[in-house]
């Protein structure tokens, strides 16, 4: 259809997409989402994918702007199992990439349409994951007291100090291990040190200073967080003494840690090798979003045979180096192995945790928390997966140490980030489960304008409707048939609704619940066909309210002899406005409306820029045919059509929150 695509995707996934490509024989262009942060792709095509799109939520990340400029140069698709890692606002910011401002006000018929979330079914072989309790390491209070005691350090913006910041960073880096809150500890000690140096000089480090002194590839790791002070020179003094304070606290805590370090990475492996023997001929994968938990347990582990690390900076065995293909190929089905590479046990870093395919893999390991529970997913995500031979995935998780979990609130912090991940991806999910469901209903052979009526015994009143146009099938419902139902294709009442079904009844409906379901559907009809004729009712976007008040200027101004090319123009590029979306063509009118040309070299750019634009076919609601009704039953219910119940005694009472 498209003939050629344009891959947005890390860099890492770069191989896996060429291979796709040559495989499928469809011509492909790839950019990193690295190097859409650092610059702009000229790259066009007329069909856009970005996998792994949750990386592109964030509407002030500079490749979140320049994705958007090519979504609304053609399609986008967008690739994520994790849309939603810390609020419902990042699906939103993907939502947006296509919708505009409509994603913001999206309700779940649209959600339901626009995710589609893959459930396990009878065509889709995936492993079942399997949980074990948790390990929990000795909590130690003296390092608690010692993170709760640090001395403030330097103030960061307007003054404001940041000592609980300090301690929550820290005490993530010690519920992955004590090699990673070690390591921690040298570089705040460093950083001390530069910035020490820096004071006594007589001058503030420049932020690419401050910028420089982040090293290491732990992703939650920050720099002092006086990274933003203004602090006046004759201040210096009192600068210098409190940041002595705070490394002084801290270089006292690291040789607490430090002492510490050794046993607790000996421990963790000793229960890394148990896990192996659990599953004697199982491939297991360890992941930490630390480097330095990753590499003490790899150390107390590199005598032992078959054991490999793999982090950012490449990966290694007990042997030597290894190429990091060789380490994936050992994972990856459908790869051919190095024979010499026998490889039971990976220990990675979170660079290992997305689109990359490790089913030979049938054990995870966390060997930490990460930050969002998504990231939980990713992991397990790459062995419990399409293609795995195995029946079962195996889980295993280190928890925290209780007085770091006390200082983090982890688990609270999992609860709500995985409750706002339910309820923005509600919809979607929903959707997908109706589909599977009703696709279990299909009646081979029939042809779409033969309508199909019947009754089922359901767990709740109500129906259930097909509508299509031809190409595309809606379906529709209400949790009520009588005395006034009203038709709904909101996805989550309407896969309830589905799986209320019990048996399909021998009577068929009564004509007067069919004229009643009849009178909803044809309802809901008009509705779609009157939202289509009115077009986008909402208020548009000060970007979009500029241009077009730019566009009736112009018109004003037009000499007499111009008016009638000017009119014209001004009515086509209304129109194309009207039935453009995408946060791409937002920031597009935000600079047109901004721009200082002539009114006629405006208008010459506006028209060059909106026809380039080009949009997916538009089904129409006119053509909407009803193929299916289902009226729900519930035995036990009294007669719908005895309308003379009273409200408290109808049988729909229970029922009507799902409207």
């Amino acid at each position: 259809m498209y003939g050629r695509c344009l891959v947005a995707a890390p860099a890492s996934l770069a191989s896996m997409w060429r291979d796709a490509s040559d495989r499928a024989r469809v011509p492909m262009e790839f950019v990193s989402l690295e190097q859409l942060s650092r610059r702009p792709t000229t790259i066009r095509a007329p069909l856009v994918i970005v996998d792994e799109a949750h990386r592109v939520a964030t509407p002030a990340a500079r490749r979140y702007g320049r994705v958007a400029a090519l979504a609304y140069r053609a399609p986008i698709l967008l690739l994520t199992a994790t849309p939603v890692r810390n609020r419902t606002a990042e699906l939103v910011a993907l939502l947006a990439l296509f919708l505009g401002t409509e994603a913001e006000h999206a309700d779940s018929a649209l959600i339901g349409r626009c995710v589609i979330r893959r459930l396990r079914s009878p065509d889709h072989d995936v492993p079942t994951i399997v949980e074990a309790p948790p390990f929990r390491p000795r909590s130690d209070r003296s390092i608690a007291r010692a993170l709760r005691s640090l001395p403030p350090p330097l103030a960061a913006a307007q003054g404001a100090s940041a000592p609980t910041l300090v301690a929550s960073v820290l005490a993530r880096c010690w519920a992955s291990s004590a090699a990673a809150l070690d390591a921690a500890l040298v570089r705040r000690i460093q950083r001390g040190a530069a910035l020490r140096s820096a004071l006594g000089d007589g001058r503030l480090p420049t932020r690419s200073e401050l910028r420089a002194w982040v090293v290491g590839d732990d992703a939650m790791q920050l720099a002092f967080p006086f990274v933003a002070a203004s602090v006046a020179v004759d201040t210096i003094p009192a600068a210098v003494d409190a940041l002595q304070r705070h490394v002084g606290a801290v270089a006292g805590l690291r040789v607490l840690v430090h002492a510490q370090a050794p046993r607790d990475a000996r421990w963790r492996a000793r229960l890394l090798l148990e896990i192996c023997g659990r599953h004697v001929d199982a491939v297991v994968v360890a992941f930490t979003s630390y480097e330095a938990t990753a590499r003490a347990i790899f150390a107390a582990l590199k005598d032992k045979a078959g054991v490999a690390l793999l982090t950012g900076h490449g990966a290694t065995s007990g042997a030597g180096s290894l190429a990091r293909a060789d380490v994936l190929n050992a994972l990856s089905p459908g790869r051919t192995p190095d024979h010499r590479l026998d490889v039971r046990l990976v220990i990675a870093t979170d660079v290992l945790s997305e689109g990359v395919n490790l089913q030979r893999a049938s054990v995870i390991v966390h060997l930490d928390d990460p930050w969002t529970p998504s990231a939980v997913t990713q992991r397990v995500g790459r062995a419990a997966r399409i293609g795995s031979n195995h029946e079962n995935v195996f889980v295993y998780r280190f928890a925290p140490p209780r007085s770091a979990e006390a200082l983090l609130h982890m688990e609270r912090l999992h609860r709500s980030k995985r409750s706002a991940a339910k309820l923005a991806l509600a919809p979607g999910a929903a959707a997908e489960a109706l589909r599977q469901t009703v696709r279990r209903w299909t009646l081979p052979g029939r042809s779409r304008s033969v309508r199909v009526v019947a009754a089922c015994t359901a767990s709740r009143n109500g129906f259930l409707a097909t509508v299509h146009d031809g190409v595309h099938g809606r379906i529709v419902g209400s949790a009520r048939y009588s005395p006034v139902p009203v038709a709904t294709d909101n996805p989550i009442t309407l896969a309830r609704l589905a799986g209320a079904v019990r048996e399909v009844e021998r009577a068929p409906p009564r004509a007067d619940e069919i004229r009643a379901i009849s009178r909803a559907i044809d309802c809901w009809i008009r509705r779609q066909r009157a939202q289509e004729r009115a077009g986008d009712t909402r208020s548009p976007s000060i970007a979009r309210r500029r241009v077009l008040g730019r566009i009736d200027r112009v018109l004003a101004h037009a000499t007499t002899s111009e008016l009638g090319v000017v009119a014209a123009r001004a009515s086509r590029l209304r129109s194309a406005l009207a039935s453009l979306r995408g946060a791409g063509v937002e920031r597009l009118l935000s600079a047109l409306a901004g721009s200082e040309q002539t009114d006629r070299s405006w208008l010459d750019e506006l028209d060059q820029e909106l026809p380039s634009i080009q949009r997916p076919p538009v089904h129409s609601a006119a053509a909407l045919e009803v193929g299916v009704i289902l009226v729900l039953r519930r035995p036990d219910a009294a007669d719908p059509a005895d309308h003379r119940s009273s409200r408290a005694g109808s049988p729909f009472r229970s029922d009507s929150s799902l409207d």
